[in-house]
């Protein structure tokens, strides 16, 4: 049997439900296994049983969010493609994601735009004009169907209960690859940087 998630469940009902379900037998839908892939030594471990390790390049998140250019030029390297590419390259996010009020109203202005777009594809002055139209328009529903609230907030209990999940898993990771540690953040070292 397969479990569900309801369609409106917090962050923590699903935290608690992933766990419950962890030590479930047989395949499990995608959705199902978000926490358990957070283990990256476990498919990374994989990797390294089919390629030698001077083939793979492991990157984190952090060091993209934190310093782009960095980031880019280490992957570059790797591959052996010229890095200069990004050297004057303006690192900025674009068509971020943003939490909506109305979920279903938001998918059904985005295929609309979509529709209307494929439908004056090859009429220039329409096209042109519509994305005046648009220009001007979006923010103002932007602004009204956008949630400006939201800020999540995990509880110290949650909060203990992943890093008890995870809590192995820097130093797998650390082992798996040579590396003298591996450095993940939990609530205890944020609390010692702040």
């Amino acid at each position: 049997q397969t479990a569900r998630i309801p369609a409106q469940m917090s962050f923590e009902e699903y935290v608690h439900f992933q766990l419950q379900n962890s030590g479930h037998d047989g395949p499990l839908e995608q959705h199902m296994r978000a926490l358990e892939q957070g283990r990256y030594s476990t498919y990374l471990k994989n990797y390294l049983d089919l390629f030698e390790r001077n083939h793979l390049c492991i990157v984190q998140y952090e060091s993209l969010k934190n310093n782009p250019a960095v980031f880019l030029k280490k992957i570059c390297l790797f591959m052996s493609i010229d890095h200069d590419f990004y050297k004057n390259y303006y690192f900025k996010a674009f068509n971020r994601s943003q939490p909506m009020r109305n979920s279903k109203m938001h998918k059904t202005y985005v295929k609309f735009i979509g529709a209307l777009e494929m439908c004056v594809h090859e009429k220039q002055k329409i096209r042109l004009f519509l994305r005046y139209f648009r220009r001007r328009l979006e923010p103002f529903y932007l602004r009204l169907n956008r949630r400006h609230d939201e800020q999540m907030v995990i509880s110290d209990s949650v909060t203990k209960l992943l890093e008890d999940y995870y809590r192995d898993e820097p130093a797998a990771l650390a082992s798996l690859f040579g590396w003298e540690k591996f450095y993940w953040k939990t609530s205890e070292t944020m609390a010692l940087e702040g």
